[in-house]
């Protein structure tokens, strides 16, 4: 942390000024290594603060204070899931054969909900008939949402607990990792033993207790950004949960709101993943479905996440869109999925190659890691 003091900062203050640092450091449980002072040329005093928590001390705290002029983070905030603070990307090994990041591909696939237990387990057969080559590093979970949160009271809020066996069975029968979104604390024992991945939907994108409890759990958790949070509020609410012990955390872009709803459900703002990436070692992936909520928009929202380096997608597929009680209007028929998969491996495999090149002439930039 860099602290600027006023224009022309009279040093006879210098020792009130650090003791007042001092202070409000052990008030946030940080002890200060170091206070080094440095008297610019242009009259401009500098304080740098040497200590491993800074991060715990708020700005305002400190910008408060007598003589400060503005205060300046060396890290940002969301210091733990920071490329400053560790630069090497995160691998996370979600369950069997599902891993994400360093360069391993998650494509989760499914209906937006469990509704029928023959029709789920058609889906994922379906899925699970698509076969991809070793070195694209591509893997598969399901979406095995039993529960929905929804803006309704009148809508349908998922099969719930009568889907469970339905679920294990398809997670039990092909090895991989499956999905449900998490609305309530209560909620994570229950889901213990059935679900691999939690998600965290946009309608709780800001649940701030929430997190803190996922951050106690060994779950791989899919956090969604809110249709109006920025980038830094992401990051932030990603911190939270690793900072909680979790470091399980994927980023999961799913657009933000749209000025043209008659034609668009959200802008899909896939200029976040190369962002993201580059600012933070989590995975990314982006949800081609509900970032446009239309099927004939997904494919090709779809081909620009994965040329623009995302670490994953989500994707509803659905056998029978026309009969889905949520979401069918955005869901892909299996054979479509299966046919754009060719093209899915192909733009990541064009990634990679495109990545390779880059750093082998010198001209690799921060966004485009693997």
């Amino acid at each position: 942390m860099e602290i600027y003091l006023e224009e022309n900062f009279d040093l006879a203050h210098t020792g009130e000024v650090c003791e007042r640092i001092e202070a409000v450091g052990a008030e946030c449980g940080v002890t200060i290594d170091s206070l080094n002072l440095d008297r610019g040329t242009t009259g401009l005093t500098k304080i740098e603060v040497k200590a491993r928590e800074t991060h715990r001390i708020p700005i305002d705290r400190v910008e408060n204070l007598p003589y400060v002029a503005r205060v300046a983070r060396l890290l940002p905030p969301w210091r733990q899931i920071s490329r400053k603070y560790d630069p090497t990307p995160r691998e996370i090994h979600v369950a069997g054969e599902s891993r994400i990041g360093a360069g391993h591909f998650l494509w989760t696939v499914g209906p937006c909900a469990v509704e029928e237990e023959n029709l789920y387990h058609e889906i994922i057969d379906a899925i699970m008939g698509v076969k991809f080559p070793e070195e694209a590093r591509m893997h598969v979970a399901f979406r095995g949402f039993i529960d929905k949160n929804r803006t309704s009271v009148y809508s349908w809020e998922g099969i719930c607990d009568e889907g469970i066996p339905w679920v294990t069975a398809m997670r039990d029968k092909y090895g991989v990792a499956v999905a449900n979104e998490i609305m309530q604390i209560s909620d994570i024992e229950r889901y213990k033993e059935v679900f691999d991945i939690l998600q965290v939907g946009t309608r709780s994108a800001e649940f701030a207790r929430l997190f803190d409890a996922l951050g106690k759990t060994d779950f791989t958790i899919y956090l969604k950004n809110g249709r109006g949070n920025t980038i830094d509020e992401f990051l932030n609410y990603a911190e939270r949960i690793v900072a909680g012990g979790n470091e399980k955390v994927v980023l999961v872009v799913r657009g933000t709101q749209t000025t043209n709803p008659k034609y668009l459900r959200n802008a899909a703002a896939i200029e976040w993943g190369p962002a993201l990436r580059g600012l933070t070692r989590q995975p990314v992936v982006f949800d081609c479905s509900h970032s446009v909520g239309q099927r004939e928009l997904v494919v090709d929202a779809m081909m620009a996440a994965v040329s623009a380096g995302y670490d994953g997608l989500e994707t509803d597929v659905h056998a029978a869109p026309g009969r889905a009680k949520v979401d069918g209007r955005q869901a892909l028929l299996p054979e479509v999925f299966e046919a754009m998969a060719g093209f899915v491996v192909e733009a990541r495999l064009a990634y990679l190659e495109r990545h390779r090149l880059f750093e082998e002439r010198g001209y690799m930039h921060t966004f485009m890691n693997p």
